[in-house]
């Protein structure tokens, strides 16, 4: 029989040591702790959707306005409030709030509604009273009659004056329905999120 070497078993031995070692060295040192000025939920998946034409829609809804910085809205974190959010809208898709303030004016929010046929990109107009001023939509991927009521005068303005506690219209097309979804959970959140 022959005798096995104990050679590797010793450098295994000694390897084995070496990394426990330096582990409990790491382990034991002081945590440091480290802040970032990021956006710390753009690493988290929220995504901010574009104001396509700021101008044009605030010309439209809050006329002499100034611009805001639309690449850099304040973010509204809905982490706090997220039990009552749930019980109001049944669930809660999104952390965070994008908010553009409008000085003197209110507010623009902006999210994606889930249509038949991919996103519809929504833009929501409120007031100091948190009263909706208007809506827009930016971009979709409707058939043309989906589309033509997408823009029509009667769908856009049925949400005028709408408060987070108002009743929403409601539509057999999904993709309207799934528009008036999005604008109710925007205004619910922002009046959530905008309260000490």
């Amino acid at each position: 029989m022959k005798k096995r070497s104990l050679i590797p078993v010793a450098i295994l031995v000694i390897a084995g040591g070496l990394v426990a070692k330096t582990w409990l060295q790491k382990s034991a040192a002081p945590l440091k702790l480290e802040y970032s000025t990021k956006n710390a939920f753009a690493s988290k998946g929220v995504a901010m959707i574009p104001w396509r034409d700021p101008a044009k829609d605030i010309q439209k809804i809050f006329p002499g306005a100034q611009i805001p910085d639309t690449g850099n809205p304040s973010v509204v974190a809905l982490s706090r409030h997220r039990l009552s959010l749930i019980k109001k809208l049944g669930k809660l898709d999104h952390n965070a709030l994008f908010v553009h303030k409008i000085t003197n004016k209110g507010v623009v929010l902006l999210r994606r509604a889930k249509g038949e046929n991919g996103a519809i990109e929504v833009v929501v107009f409120v007031t100091q009273a948190k009263k909706i001023a208007g809506i827009a939509i930016q971009r979709h991927r409707e058939p043309n009659n989906i589309a033509v009521k997408l823009g029509a005068p009667s769908f856009l303005n049925a949400f005028i004056g709408l408060t987070a506690e108002g009743a929403f219209p409601t539509f057999p097309e999904k993709s309207l329905q799934a528009v008036s979804d999005v604008i109710r959970a925007l205004l619910v959140e922002y009046d959530a999120g905008s309260n000490p």
